[in-house]
């Protein structure tokens, strides 16, 4: 039956993983405003745990978007707590762009879209730019530069696919 993985329906998976995440949400929620009285971490989990349930929503039905938006939240939410960790807050633009750039590519390489690989590529170029204008390696100019040949290069390369 394709509707079913080890005799069970996938949209009892689904649920089955819906309650597991809202468990850990409510957990992890608790613990950190009881233990560290710090609020903010509430809605990085909420990211990190939907994007878990979207990714798994994504392996049982085959979504790609689901996959996307999946990969993304999790990528967010796990970025911000690496950033807070290592006390590099100033960096968290670069990663939130990284983690664009590698939701384009796990939807390019697990859904074969040509599109996503070459939004993705882009957006690993202009993170790149951001990171080294972030670190004061290049001027603005460069960095738009940057920008503004990538934006066009995947312009270039939409209307040609």
């Amino acid at each position: 039956m394709r509707g079913r993985i080890l005799n069970i329906k996938k949209s009892t998976w689904l649920m089955i993983s819906l309650l597991l995440n809202l468990f850990i949400f409510g957990g992890l929620s608790l613990y950190s405003i009881l233990a560290f009285r710090y609020f903010d971490n509430v809605f990085f989990i909420f990211c990190i745990t939907t994007g878990a349930h979207q990714i798994i929503k994504s392996a049982l039905f085959k979504f790609d978007s689901s996959c996307y938006f999946g990969v993304l939240l999790l990528l967010i939410g796990g970025f911000y707590f690496v950033v807070n960790y290592f006390q590099i807050e100033w960096l968290y633009s670069v990663f939130v762009l990284f983690s664009f750039a590698f939701a384009s590519f796990t939807v390019a390489i697990f859904y074969r879209q040509p599109f996503q690989i070459f939004l993705s590529f882009s957006l690993y170029f202009i993170a790149l730019g951001l990171l080294l204008f972030v670190l004061k390696a290049v001027s603005v100019w460069i960095f738009v530069a940057i920008v503004v040949c990538s934006v066009l290069l995947l312009i270039v390369r939409f209307v040609t696919l």
